[in-house]
Parts: structure tokens; sequence; C-alpha cells
């Protein structure tokens, strides 16, 4: 079970050149020979474009279809960075609508594949290696565009609790947040629909969760976001239907004046991460309520030095 979760590589998925679509510069970084991470680095552009986004899926627990448009009115009214943390078997690749959506608002889009999955180093980094490697990426090879942000998918979201420790982080969009490692495992087979996931004895899917941790040098309390929650403005969008993201789990950090949780009522884990008119709502909203920031920011960036 260790095996098939830290060597685990997702062959790249979705259409081979959406890379090219979206005009990326594809770059390569290693912190050493063992751990490199491959990512996207994608512009906005200034051409007139309407973007359909449709998505037809079929999974174990539900089937659904839906549609999200973009026109024209949409297109740049943003500014800043917005690095983009995929979810668990997720590539570039399987990512270039969320990566489209954020270049089609204005931003300038950084997309890696974390480690152990697409063109980065195999062996999984569960978020807390991919932190330390983003964060030399950011620092050595780009003076991200203010404000920074940060948009992580399920796993994902491990990465950005960590980033945000090494990097000044504007604000965060979290999207179906995984649970602590161990139990998002046992769940798993829930979602995949899997024969031999059903097979598989709970305490051997944590067993095997524990030791892949173990393998990449990782503790299990690093991956329990309650430890982890945002310091910036973040939204939290979750769903009490989604086991590995459940809404009650994380509800304490509605407390905190600087997050928003929204609770996607009957949303699936895989639905959640889809780019849907409610979750295209919710973003663009809370979007806006961050101009007085970006605002703010570019007004300091003409200041002269006084000193």
């Amino acid at each position: 079970m260790a095996f098939k979760i830290n060597d685990h590589i997702q062959p790249r998925a979705g259409t081979q050149d959406e890379g090219e679509l979206l005009q990326a510069n594809h770059q390569r970084h290693c912190l050493e020979p063992g751990a490199c991470i491959s990512y996207w680095h994608i512009q906005p552009t200034d051409e007139p474009t309407d973007y359909t986004f449709k998505l037809t899926v079929q999974t174990a627990t539900d089937a659904w279809s839906m549609t999200t448009k973009l026109s024209t009115d949409d297109q740049n009214l943003f500014q800043g960075t917005m690095l983009i943390l995929p979810c668990y078997s997720c590539t570039k690749e399987t990512m270039g609508w969320h990566a489209a959506y954020f270049r089609h608002l204005g931003f300038n889009v950084l997309l890696p594949d974390l480690l152990g999955h697409g063109d980065s180093s195999p062996g999984l980094g569960f978020g807390i290696k991919d932190a330390q490697l983003l964060k030399q990426i950011i620092h050595k090879h780009h003076e991200p565009a203010k404000p920074l942000l940060v948009t992580a998918l399920s796993m994902g979201a491990y990465t950005a609790a960590h980033l945000q420790h090494q990097l000044d982080v504007d604000g965060m969009i979290l999207i179906a947040p995984s649970i602590r490692f161990d139990d998002a495992v046992s769940l798993y087979p829930q979602l995949s629909g899997s024969r031999w996931h059903r097979l598989v004895p709970e305490a051997s899917l944590r067993k095997g969760a524990e030791l892949a941790l173990k393998k990449a040098n990782i503790s299990l309390a690093q991956t329990n976001l309650l430890d982890y929650p945002p310091l910036s403005r973040s939204l939290v969008l979750l769903s009490d239907q989604d086991p590995i993201a459940p809404y009650e789990h994380y509800l304490a950090w509605s407390d905190l004046p600087h997050i928003e949780l929204f609770n996607l009522t009957e949303y699936s884990h895989f639905l959640l991460m889809t780019l849907t008119p409610d979750t295209h709502e919710m973003i663009f909203r809370w979007l806006k309520q961050l101009e007085p920031l970006a605002a703010q920011t570019a007004h300091k960036l003409q200041q002269p030095d006084s000193e």
C-alpha cells in the first residue's frame, strides 16, 4: 500500500498541447539532483478572449456535467500572481482549465507538477518538500507581481499550509483541502470505487499512509491542516458531503475574521475541484474584495524610497 501511495506518478492526462494553447513558459528547478519541480509560467494576454469550460464526469460515486462561461467583460480585471497547487494525481496538463481561468482574469500564473507527478522528480513530497522548492523557484527565478495569491486543491493545501510560513502570501483559496493524510487515505475507497481499495482493511490503509510519509521523512502532524490555519485572507470551499474535506472539520476556522468558509451542500470532492458557476461566483466575489489590497500594494511600489 505504501508503494502504491509514495511512488505514484500520474501520466499526463488531458491535452498534450495545453501548454502551447496557454503560451506557457515551461521551466524546471532543482533543489538537489533528486528533487526537481517542473512548472509552467503563464502570463495574461491582451487578446480579447471568451472562455467556455465544459466538463462531463462519470465517477464511481456520481455523474454530472457543467458549463462555466467567461466573457471579455471578465478579462484582465485583476492583477498579481496566482500560484496553483494541484491535487494528488493532478498534473499541469489536467489543471490547465484552472490556469486558463486565472490567466483570463488577469493573473500571472505559476503552475507546478508537485513531486511525484508529471515531469517533476519521483516520490511524493506531501506538500512539505514541495513548499521548499517552490519558495526557491519564486525567490530565485521570479519577482512575482503583487498580490501573491495561492489556489490549492485537496492535497495541494498541504503545500499551501507550509509555503505560507516561507513566503509573503497575500491570500489563499483552498478548495476541498484534505484532512490529515492517514484519515484521507482511509476514506479514499468511498471516492475511488476501485475494487482493490474496497478489499484493503482500513488499518492497512492507515499503515500504508504512515509508511509512505515515513519514507518521505514527513510526520502525520505535518499533514494536519488544523495545526496550520491560513495566515492571510482566505476563501475555503468545502462540502458537508465530502468525506475528504468535510465542512464540519474546518468549522473552527470560521471564528477567524480573515477566513471565509463556504459549505457547498451536496458537492462531491471531485465536483468541488472543478470550476462550476457556483465556485466561479464565490472566487470572483472574493477576488473583488481583495482589490483594495492590490491597489494599496501598487501604490507602495510606485512610491520613491524615502531613505
